[in-house]
């Protein structure tokens, strides 16, 4: 036996079943002397379950198209078209213009520097403007 100690990666591979045998037993050891980790990782084994069995429709349906890898290497020669991934976007005007207003919010009111007298964690009624001694 490995002197190893017991992580979590080796527990979810347990439940996966994907330890190698000699580590699948050791783990198998550490489980049967800890019964409060058996728990644990039984419940992450009925987790695997549930999970299984509510993914199961999703997992036969058909790969989408776009998705395809294949297709998706072909499309890398291709010139960008209408519509195409952000990786091939450019930006257009009218993109710039509705980005705009959140920009120009946040320069004019949404962030304030501190050379107007105030700043986080400063009391604004203490500023030097409304300090009168």
């Amino acid at each position: 036996m490995n002197n190893r100690p017991i992580t979590e990666d080796d527990l979810h591979a347990y439940v996966d079943d994907v330890l190698e045998p000699e580590r699948r037993a050791e783990v198998g050891s550490y489980l049967a002397d800890h019964p409060d980790v058996a728990k644990r990782v039984a419940g992450f084994a009925d987790q695997r379950e549930l999970l299984r069995a509510a993914l199961a429709p999703i997992a036969d349906e058909p790969l989408p198209p776009e998705l395809n890898l294949s297709r998706i290497v072909e499309g890398r020669s291709d010139p960008p078209r209408r519509g195409a991934s952000i990786r091939h976007h450019t930006a257009r005007p009218m993109d710039l213009e509705s980005a705009q207003p959140a920009c120009q919010g946040a320069g004019s009111g949404g962030f304030r520097l501190p050379s107007d007298g105030w700043a986080p964690g400063r009391d604004p009624a203490r500023t030097s403007r409304n300090v009168h001694v």
